[in-house]
């Protein structure tokens, strides 16, 4: 009987350079790993920004509570009996707030993008095309 061969945890990079097993703590990072820590520590998130992680929230909660409502009601008056009228209150209250949780997230996060970047190059020059006069010319 053939036995697989064993799993092999460690690089195998290291086990030809034992020093490469650790790195030294003396040794200072280099020059893209200071530019990732400080993109990351500047990073605005959707989680951090009290204002729209509010909005998402309540955006979240008012289209299901509506949605499930709306749906059981109707189809109440429908002829549907209590149990199936919840059940499809509850599926469509399910699928609005999954709906509206992405829709939230994308409108913040290209709101809060446009408004820290500002518009490109492209965005700009529509906006001047269609008559909005947006700064950074002349008025």
């Amino acid at each position: 009987m053939l036995k697989p061969p064993a799993l092999r945890l460690e690089d195998p990079d290291m086990a030809k350079d034992p020093k490469k097993t650790q790195q030294d703590p003396e040794e200072e990072p280099s020059a893209k790993d200071q530019l990732a820590s400080a993109l990351d520590a500047a990073r605005i998130t959707l989680a951090s920004h009290p204002r729209a992680h509010q909005d998402i929230i309540r955006a979240r909660g008012v289209a299901a509570l509506t949605a499930f409502a709306f749906v059981a009601l109707l189809s109440l008056e429908a002829g549907a009996g209590a149990f199936d009228s919840v059940l499809r209150g509850l599926g469509c209250g399910l699928g609005a707030y999954l709906i509206v949780w992405g829709a939230a997230q994308s409108f913040w996060t290209a709101a809060l993008r446009l408004y820290h970047e500002g518009p490109s190059d492209s965005e700009r020059r529509q906006l001047e095309e269609n008559g909005w006069n947006i700064g950074g010319g002349d008025a």
